[in-house]
């Protein structure tokens, strides 16, 4: 489902054009495939009549919403140190290669925004200077979207959970295998939420909690992105 064009777009390496013209257009999984890379027009529309994008909400109601400003748990994002492990695998996956699969930027971003509380301006702004495809006006459309301070907030009902989602997106557990390593040795049951897992099996998989691998940084994630969407809907009923 992916191509793994962009950065050859990105870098006028290759037409979007000349690829519609090759592909064979009858065959369902391309026109699909084709009307997602028409966003990239339409962010570069969004960004030509609205130069804030990468930094401003586009909704002005949300220009007051509060953020957190936690630097620590910033970092922990960044590093893929959170504890949670489809974040972390996704968040060094994007640091070793520059790449992130669309699904898990979306597992990322919300975890950042809706459980952290972090704004999605860092977000874009660590985004932009590690994707290798990064393009200025896609990255912050998407961003945007991200924070649900866009044009569009579709992605309220999109659950990202990172234990519930990951035990779909990483049934057998291969993906943080890879990019969590000190982990690889954790039974696939335990893989995804390894606080819970016995102490025996943590010994016999060579994990220290807080030591070989951090403590989870945050306890409840629905909790926090319920603690979030209160914020939003408040920051939203005072500029209706």
């Amino acid at each position: 489902k992916e191509s793994r064009l962009s950065p050859y777009y990105r870098l006028g390496l290759l037409s979007m054009v000349e690829v519609y013209h090759s592909v064979d257009r009858r065959q369902p999984e391309v026109q699909k495939w084709l009307r997602r890379s028409a966003w990239r027009d339409y962010a570069y529309w969004m960004l030509r009549y609205w130069e804030e994008l990468p930094e401003r909400p586009m909704r002005l109601a949300y220009l007051d919403l509060e953020w957190s400003a936690d630097r620590a748990k910033l970092e922990a994002w960044k590093r893929g140190q959170t504890g949670l492990p489809l974040v972390d695998a996704g968040m060094r996956e994007l640091l070793q290669t520059g790449y992130l699969q669309q699904n898990l930027r979306h597992t990322v971003g919300q975890f950042l925004v809706e459980v952290l509380g972090i704004s999605w301006v860092e977000g874009e702004a660590w985004f932009h200077a590690t994707l290798a495809d990064c393009d200025a006006a896609i990255n912050a459309m998407m961003w945007q979207h991200q924070g649900l301070t866009g044009v569009s907030q579709w992605l309220t009902g999109v659950d990202c959970h990172p234990v519930r989602h990951a035990r779909k997106a990483d049934p057998d557990g291969a993906y943080v295998r890879r990019f969590c390593p000190e982990l690889a040795g954790l039974p696939r049951e335990h893989l995804h939420a390894p606080w819970g897992a016995p102490e025996a099996v943590l010994r016999r998989a060579g994990v220290r909690l807080g030591e070989s691998y951090p403590w989870p940084v945050v306890e409840d994630p629905d909790r926090a992105r319920q603690a979030f969407s209160a914020r939003l809907r408040r920051c939203r009923a005072l500029r209706p």
